[in-house]
């Protein structure tokens, strides 16, 4: 099987000004995603169905640690507590819709994934690794000490 490279947003996509690379990098994906809506996935080969998927994962993967990176710095800000919610996990429940067991664990992902495993928080970025092994090496190298952080 082929491997896939996922690619970051540049800037100037979807409109925005390239000072504000997260609505850049959102707008390049809220475009590609509505070019691909009707795509008929039969016409894939097995193959490239297989290498879709790949890349999908991986493009999802990204996508979680943008959003925990995102909710990380919302829970620096308290913004769930100016905004009178009970928690950060009600806070993005009543204001993103979430389901309460998705919002708990956007909330853990992004309290376990911090700047002391960077190499864990780029492979997440990257797709190299997904979600849950994200969180659970974050939190086995924090509870290791600092500076222990060996996914590369």
């Amino acid at each position: 099987m082929s491997t896939v490279t996922v690619q970051r947003c540049g800037d100037g996509g979807g409109g925005v000004s390239s000072s504000d690379p997260f609505a850049s990098c959102l707008g390049v994906m809220t475009a590609a995603l509505t070019q691909a809506v009707d795509a008929p996935a039969w016409s894939l080969t097995d193959e490239a169905l297989v290498e879709r998927i790949t890349a999908t994962v991986q493009v999802r993967a990204g996508v979680d640690e943008l959003l925990a990176r995102l909710v990380g710095s919302a829970l620096e800000r308290e913004l769930a507590r100016l905004a009178g919610a009970s928690s950060p996990t009600a806070w993005l429940v009543s204001s993103q819709q979430l389901s309460r067991g998705d919002a708990a664990a956007v909330v853990a992902a992004a309290r376990a994934v911090n700047d002391t495993v960077e190499a864990t928080r780029t492979a997440w970025s990257q797709g190299r690794v997904n979600t849950d092994q994200a969180v659970l090496i974050a939190s086995t190298v924090t509870s290791l000490g600092v500076g222990v952080d060996m996914v590369a």
